[in-house]
């Protein structure tokens, strides 16, 4: 199926020009047929019939869901993280910035420094999982984190931070930093997931929101076997102008955005596109794929997040003065 149809979209109301796709369930290879609607005029895919249970489309072994570990780290290695930390977030200048990444680079680099985060800022991860970004972000100096998860089994305390099991309704506090890292996307009501953060946002607070990209290369290229796609826990896949949409409507505004896709938009649906399923996948890497076409994959990544064509981003929300 690929057809126009006369429907609108639940992001901007078009009507007219939309159209309707197909997609498989393809992490676990479960039956069914997924129909999304592509709004002709901001680009969002949205799932048109959402599952009356979102939770049975994530059991127990769900990525997201796997055990954190706890390890102790050295009272001086936690110190050298910590002014790594600092480092980076620009405690010294741009000259201690380029130091910071000098010396390594943390998976969070690229979004973190440009937040205007100290060490306390109040921070809340949203749809974290069992917490495994925030435990790194403890080890790297963070004194003030917490998390929220309304999938997870029971409420997760650690050593320094709390994993709550509770819906963004039931949310209060004051935060500096709401992060919602590749959660928005399963969220059935995105406006009002918005209107709702907004009001736990410090003054100068931001809200970062890091999620897959409709209208990307690969979107273009693999359509329905798209790996991002991820049907049925997808219901929104937006755009930078669907997102800007919807951020307008609760009082916010796009800062900046930083393209962060990986390999995987290749290889993976490369694999989805001839039948194969995410849980499988990752054992069969190395054996369907040479180390040469990993590392084109790797390159071609590289080159659409610079040409602002990968098929992730992270976008930094900030107060309208309006608001």
């Amino acid at each position: 199926m690929n057809e126009t149809v006369s429907a609108p979209c639940r992001v901007c109301g078009h009507v007219q020009g939309n159209r309707l796709h197909q997609a498989r369930e393809t992490m676990y290879g479960a039956p069914g047929v997924f129909v999304y609607l592509e709004c002709a005029a901001c680009g969002c895919l949205q799932l048109q019939d959402i599952p009356a249970d979102l939770a049975a489309w994530y059991p127990a072994d769900y990525c997201s869901y796997g055990p954190a570990r706890v390890r102790a780290v050295p009272a001086w290695r936690r110190r050298l993280k910590a002014l790594r930390t600092r480092l980076l977030l620009g405690e010294f200048g741009r000259g201690g910035r380029r130091l910071a990444l000098a010396l390594s680079r943390p998976p969070y680099a690229d979004w973190m420094q440009r937040l205007p985060l100290g060490l306390d800022a109040r921070i809340l991860d949203v749809g974290c999982g069992s917490g495994h970004l925030l435990l790194r972000l403890h080890k790297d100096g963070f004194r003030s984190l917490a998390g929220l998860d309304p999938y997870i089994a029971q409420t997760l305390v650690y050593p320094g931070l709390t994993v709550h099991k509770q819906r963004i309704e039931d949310l209060t506090g004051d935060f500096d930093l709401i992060m919602l890292h590749h959660s928005f996307e399963h969220m059935d009501r995105p406006q009002e997931v918005l209107a709702s953060l907004v009001h736990q946002l410090a003054p100068d607070g931001r809200l970062l929101i890091r999620i897959p990209l409709a209208g990307s290369y690969a979107w273009r290229k693999y359509g329905a076997s798209w790996a991002n796609l991820d049907a049925p826990r997808h219901l929104f896949l937006h755009t930078p102008s669907s997102l800007a949409h919807l951020a307008a409507g609760a009082g916010l505004a796009v800062e900046s955005i930083v393209y962060d896709s990986q390999y995987k938009q290749i290889a993976l649906s490369e694999w989805l596109s001839l039948g194969g399923t995410m849980a499988d996948y990752e054992q069969r890497e190395r054996t369907f794929y040479t180390a040469r076409d990993l590392r084109g994959f790797k390159r071609a990544a590289r080159a659409l997040n610079a040409r602002r064509d990968g098929d992730a981003a992270a976008f930094v929300l900030v107060r309208t003065r309006s608001s």
